[in-house]
């Protein structure tokens, strides 16, 4: 349903420029910050070339964060990535599924003031070879599969293309591994199986998805799908009882299509956030459902609302007229729920950015392509609240 838009009069965020002395602090804090490149050479048991498409990627340390990546040299396996701040991180090189190599055993970095050079990573033949199969157990199935050291734990999760992966740089040891379906099938994650690496072994197995319990699309109001909404499954209960309460998640594929399955039988509520990047969309209306379901698919819809906030950003000159900033980022955080938005000011200083409705702190910052640049807004935030559509 196509709501009513409200406009916000117009809004200026002054910004003032900084003593040359300031600026100097600034720039030095960046470079003390901004510790260097961290460059190597990725190795393969089969020599070089290397296979095309190698990519040395790297992470923030005890994360599946990714921080950066570079291809590695086909020739000599050399690569460099930065420079990055200084922080701990962990490199890993991976080779294409195509080449039967597998990734390399994680290697820890450190960067602290200066480049870090000369590290080595051993690209390695395939631990675990494996099929995912879908429910019936004898069709295979596009997934994915995660490798866990306890229970929580995800150390590395590779593609199943056509139900076939293979995984490698583990050190030995035990672990799990559990399959996601990667297709718009109502399918669920397989059982956790348990696994344990040995030193020049090659296992083969096999993952079977389960059956999906709760299934439909996410869509906006105008029909089009909803990409990475977050779809909840939550267990209803008496209240006071101290019955555990389960719950599972899901995101929205690209057609807006989700599934949930692994929950015990009963009574639940479905509910829906909008993707991180999608804060013109309201969360749609909570559904209560009950597992085993005979009403699937589910038709989530997300209304839409389109609030407008504009202005201009200006730098404030003592003594002359104030001067548009071209390119500055202006951000928006919204205060009393998940989202943000950004946008950048056009030749004029001017900004215009779609919201939803709800409390929202907004304020500007520059970036590397900022004219001018050499400036910082020193106020707090700015609020600007629309209310929810009737």
């Amino acid at each position: 349903m196509l709501k009513k838009t409200e406009r916000l009069k117009r809004m200026a965020l002054v910004v003032f420029g900084v003593l040359v002395l300031t600026i100097l602090g600034g720039t030095l804090a960046l470079a003390m910050a901004t510790g260097g490149a961290i460059s190597g050479t990725v190795a393969s048991p089969d020599g070089y070339p290397l296979p095309n498409n190698t990519v040395v990627k790297l992470f923030a340390a005890g994360s599946e964060t990714l921080v950066g990546q570079a291809h590695a040299d086909v020739n000599d396996g050399s690569f460099s990535i930065g420079p990055v701040p200084n922080g701990l991180y962990a490199l890993k090189a991976v080779p294409p599924a195509s080449s039967g190599l597998t990734q390399s055993e994680i290697v820890p970095v450190s960067v602290l003031g200066g480049a870090v050079s000369g590290i080595t990573l051993n690209l390695t033949r395939p631990q675990i070879e494996g099929t995912v199969f879908a429910p019936d157990g004898t069709t295979p199935v596009t997934a994915t599969v995660a490798v866990f050291v306890g229970s929580h734990t995800v150390i590395q999760t590779v593609d199943a293309p056509g139900g076939t992966f293979a995984i490698g740089g583990l050190p030995t040891g035990g672990y799990a591994l559990v399959a996601s379906p990667a297709t718009d099938d109502p399918y669920w994650k397989s059982a956790p199986l348990p696994v344990t690496v040995v030193s020049g072994v090659t296992q083969t197995v096999s993952l079977t998805l389960t059956d999906a319990q709760l299934y439909g699309w996410a869509k906006d109001s105008l029909g089009n799908p909803v990409r990475n909404a977050e779809v909840v499954a939550v267990q209803r209960v008496p209240s006071g009882s101290a019955m555990p309460i389960a719950r599972a998640s899901d995101r929205s594929s690209a057609s807006g299509f989700w599934a949930i399955g692994g929950l015990p039988n009963g009574d639940y509520l479905i509910g829906a956030a909008p993707p991180f990047d999608r804060h013109d969309l309201i969360p749609p209306a909570i559904q209560t459902v009950t597992i085993p379901s005979s009403d699937n698919p589910y038709e989530l819809v997300f209304g839409s609302s389109r609030k407008i906030v504009q202005g201009t950003v200006m730098l404030h000159q003592a003594g002359t007229l104030d001067l548009p900033v071209q390119h500055a980022l202006v951000l928006a955080h919204r205060v009393d729920r998940y989202g943000t938005a950004q946008t950048f000011t056009d030749g004029s200083g001017n900004y215009q950015m779609q919201l939803s409705s709800g409390l929202w702190a907004m304020t500007v910052k520059p970036v590397s392509t900022t004219v001018p640049a050499d400036w910082v807004y020193p106020n707090p935030p700015q609020f600007v609240h629309f209310e929810h559509n009737t």
